[in-house]
């Protein structure tokens, strides 16, 4: 199975899911993602499908796909970005998503049985 996400027209973040050996229907998952941002980003574990990407206001913000349905809600990760975000899950429950910060270091957030604060992993660059 592949799932693919693109912000539409109107700023909302889309899926397409390939199955089967054909593609599905584009479905709208919602909300604003930022316009020049890059492009939505997405961690798989065992149970669940995350994606992440930057808002209009320039926070990292999150949804979940779990059990068959999208989570109702976006979630703020907060933290105002300078970057797309790039993610990586590990297995374990364990999720890590890193970006670009106002300051120009790089941070990263980790979810495992919750997410933990932002840490500041490297030093600025340009």
């Amino acid at each position: 199975m592949t799932d693919v996400f693109v912000r539409g027209s109107d700023g909302a973040l889309y899926s397409k899911q390939f199955s089967g050996g054909s593609w599905g229907s584009w479905k709208k998952i919602g909300g604003q993602v930022a316009c020049g941002s890059g492009h939505p980003m997405c961690a798989q574990n065992a149970s669940s499908l995350d994606v992440f990407g930057q808002g209009m206001d320039g926070a990292m913000y999150h949804k979940s796909y779990t059990g068959g349905s999208w989570s109702k809600n976006w979630e703020s990760l907060g933290r105002t970005l300078t970057s797309s975000p790039a993610t990586t899950s590990p297995g374990n429950g364990t999720t890590n998503v890193f970006a670009r910060g106002t300051s120009g270091a790089l941070y990263e957030k980790t979810y495992n049985n919750g997410w933990y604060a932002w840490t500041s992993i490297g030093s600025t660059w340009s």
